[in-house]
C-alpha cells in the first residue's frame, strides 16, 4: 500500500474511532434522555389517575372509575384486568403494602413500563376505606421512533465525516505525493541519461533540501560528464593526425610484405590490422561524441530499404552468407541514408561475427512504421547480457577482451535509431537471436 492509500486508511480509521465513539456516546445519552422524558410523562399520567381514584367515593370496588388500561386489585383479588396481566403481578410486586409508586420496565416488545401503587379509596359514610392496588403497563410513545431517528442522523453524520476525512486525506496525500512523483520522474530521466533535468520549487519547505541536493548532484554529474566527453572528443581528434600518417604507412608495409621475412610479414600484417582497428575506434569515438554534444542532424530522403539492404550486404561481402526476406519488392522509408546504412552494417556484422548461420534480414511494414529484423541462429544471449548490449564499450563475451570491435557499434546503432525516433530491441532464446528495429513512416529532423 502506498503513501496515499495509507493516509486514506489511517484517516478513515481515526474518524471511525473518534466519530464512532462520539456517535455511540451521543446515541446512548440522548436515547436515555428520551426514554427518561417519556417515562416521566407516563408516570405523571398514572399518578394523576391514582390520585383521582383516591379522592373519589365508591360504594363497591366495581364502581371504581378508572381508565380501561388500569388493573385493579382488592384484597389480593383482581377486580378488573387491564393492561397489567396476571403474569405481570409477581408476588414481590403485590405482597408489599406499598403506597409509593412502583416502576418496572418491560423488556419484551416496544418500550413499555409497568406502574403500580396502592391507594385508600373512601367507601360509604362510616365505613372504612378500601385498600386498592392499581397497576398499568403503558407504552412510551415515540421513544423507539425518536431513538431510530437519532441513530439515522448520527449514522449519516458519521458517514459524511468518514467521506470528508477520506477526501481530506486524499487531498493531503496528493499534496505530499505529487512533488515526490515529480522527483521520481526527474530521477528516472536522469537515469536514462538526461543530464539537463533539474527540479524546480516543490512547494513544500521540507522538500527544498532534497531538491537542492538533487540539483547539485545533477550539476556535478553534468560537469563531470561534459569533461569526460570533451576529453574523449579531444583525444579522438588529436589521434586523427598520427593516424593520417600511419594509415598510408601501413598500406605500404602491407604491399611490401611479400618481400619480407616471415616474422616481418606477420608483424606488418598485425600492424596493418591494428591501424585499421584504431582508425575505426577513433571514428566511432568522434561519432559518439557528436551524439553526446547533440551536434548530429538528419539528412532525410526517401530510400528503398530493400535496395539499401542488398547494397550494404554486397559492399561488405555478406551477400553469400546473409539472406534478405521480405514480402514486398520495395519498402520505402524516409530516413538518413548514411545512418541507416550504419545501423544495418552494425547489426549484420554483429550477427555474422558472433552468431551462427543462417543469418537473415527481414524487412516489412506495420501500421505507422517500418520494421527491420536481423536474425541469427547462434547461442542464446543471457538476460544479464541483453540488458547491457547497447552500453558503450560493453562486450558480452568475457573472452572478447581484445577483438576487432570497439564495443561502440551497438551503442551507435541505438543512437542512430533514436535519432530517427525509432526503437530497437533484442530477443534471444534457444532457437535464434533477433534484433528488431522499428522506424516511424515519417521521421522528422531532430534538433540537437
Amino acid at each position: 500500500m502506498g503513501i496515499r492509500g495509507r493516509a486514506v486508511f489511517a484517516s478513515i480509521l481515526i474518524v471511525l474511532l473518534v466519530a464512532g465513539g462520539t456517535a455511540v456516546a451521543v446515541v446512548t445519552t440522548v436515547g436515555t434522555w428520551v426514554y427518561s422524558v417519556a417515562r416521566s410523562q407516563a408516570q405523571d399520567q398514572f399518578t394523576q389517575e391514582a390520585r383521582r381514584i383516591q379522592d373519589a367515593h365508591f360504594f363497591s370496588p366495581r364502581q371504581i372509575d378508572a381508565s380501561p388500561d388500569m388493573t385493579i386489585v382488592v384484597d389480593g383479588r383482581i377486580v378488573r384486568l387491564g393492561t397489567a396481566k396476571s403474569s405481570d403481578l409477581t408476588a414481590d410486586l403485590t405482597s408489599t403494602n406499598h403506597t409509593d409508586l412502583q416502576v418496572q420496565r418491560r423488556t419484551k416488545g416496544p418500550y413499555r413500563v409497568l406502574f403500580g401503587t396502592q391507594v385508600t379509596v373512601q367507601g360509604p359514610p362510616g365505613s372504612g376505606g378500601l385498600q386498592v392496588q392499581l397497576y398499568s403497563v403503558r407504552p412510551l410513545l415515540g421513544v423507539h421512533d425518536k431513538i431510530v431517528s437519532i441513530i439515522k442522523v448520527v449514522g449519516i453524520c458519521l458517514g459524511v465525516g468518514v467521506l470528508l476525512g477520506a477526501l481530506v486525506a486524499l487531498w493531503l496525500s496528493r499534496y505530499i505525493v505529487r512533488p515526490l512523483r515529480r522527483i521520481d520522474r526527474a530521477a528516472a530521466r536522469a537515469s536514462d541519461g538526461d543530464i539537463t533535468v533539474r527540479l524546480g520549487p516543490q512547494g513544500a519547505p521540507e522538500l527544498e533540501q532534497l531538491v537542492h541536493s538533487f540539483n547539485g548532484l545533477m550539476d556535478t554529474h553534468e560537469h563531470s560528464l561534459q569533461q569526460s566527453r570533451r576529453f574523449a572528443a579531444d583525444v579522438s581528434h588529436e589521434l586523427r593526425t598520427p593516424l593520417a600518417a600511419l594509415l598510408p604507412a601501413g598500406e605500404v608495409l602491407q604491399e611490401e610484405s611479400a618481400s619480407m621475412s616471415p616474422d616481418a610479414r606477420e608483424a606488418a600484417g598485425l600492424l596493418h590490422a591494428e591501424i585499421h582497428n584504431l582508425a575505426r575506434l577513433v571514428e566511432d569515438l568522434i561519432e559518439i561524441s557528436r551524439h553526446d554534444s547533440r551536434q548530429t542532424s538528419l539528412s532525410l530522403d526517401e530510400v528503398d530499404l530493400v535496395g539499401l539492404t542488398r547494397q550494404v550486404l554486397r559492399h561488405r561481402g555478406w551477400s553469400e552468407v546473409v539472406s534478405v526476406r521480405t514480402a514486398q519488392p520495395h519498402v520505402p522509408v524516409v530516413v538518413d541514408r548514411r545512418r541507416i546504412e550504419l545501423v544495418l552494417a552494425n547489426l549484420v556484422s554483429n550477427a555474422v561475427q558472433h552468431g551462427r548461420p543462417p543469418v537473415t534480414v527481414a524487412l516489412g511494414t506495420e501500421p505507422g512504421r517500418t520494421v527491420l529484423e536481423v536474425t541469427n541462429a547462434g547461442e542464446p544471449i543471457p538476460q544479464q547480457v541483453q540488458d547491457r548490449l547497447f552500453d558503450r564499450f560493453y562486450k558480452g563475451e568475457t573472452a572478447r577482451t581484445r577483438t576487432q570491435g570497439s564495443g561502440l557499434g551497438l551503442a551507435l546503432t541505438l543512437e542512430n535509431v533514436r535519432l530517427h525516433h525509432g526503437t530497437i530491441s533484442v530477443h534471444s532464446d534457444e532457437s535464434a537471436t533477433t534484433f528488431r528495429v522499428t522506424l516511424p513512416n515519417s521521421a522528422e529532423r531532430q534538433d540537437n
